[in-house]
């Protein structure tokens, strides 16, 4: 909504607060359609998370697609800690030195994702009154 009369905007606190909401949404979700639903639902999530991240990289503007992303990670993150909680597979990020290789793919697609997130042409940039 509009902000009140002589105080600004603050872009962060609502992304925080959105976050905040968005996590605590999929954690319920996935707490309680997860274990009434069962697999149907976490392929539904995956399907949603696949349309999120789609949508995601047809977005024109740096910030709107950072402010995006961070909810989409949550769902994505949360499909990832199913897996794991399954025992698909083990839990890597908790053990870097007993899984060095996959841990430095990671740290290379993060540097890879930072480097092509600075390079976006200057204009996306962030203005003052967005």
């Amino acid at each position: 909504g509009m902000p009140s009369k002589g105080i600004k905007r603050s872009i962060a606190r609502i992304t925080a607060m959105e976050t905040i909401f968005v996590q605590w949404s999929i954690y319920l979700l996935f707490l309680f359609f997860g274990g009434w639903f069962g697999n149907p639902f976490y392929l539904l999530m995956l399907i949603w998370s696949i349309y999120l991240t789609w949508k995601l990289f047809h977005r024109k503007r740096s910030p709107d697609s950072f402010r995006y992303a961070i909810p989409v990670a949550v769902i994505i993150w949360s499909l990832v800690e199913v897996g794991a909680f399954f025992g698909i597979y083990p839990e890597a990020w908790q053990a870097p030195f007993e899984y060095p290789i996959t841990n430095s793919l990671m740290l290379v697609a993060f540097i890879c994702s930072l480097w092509a997130l600075m390079k976006r042409p200057a204009e996306n940039a962030l203005h003052v009154g967005d």
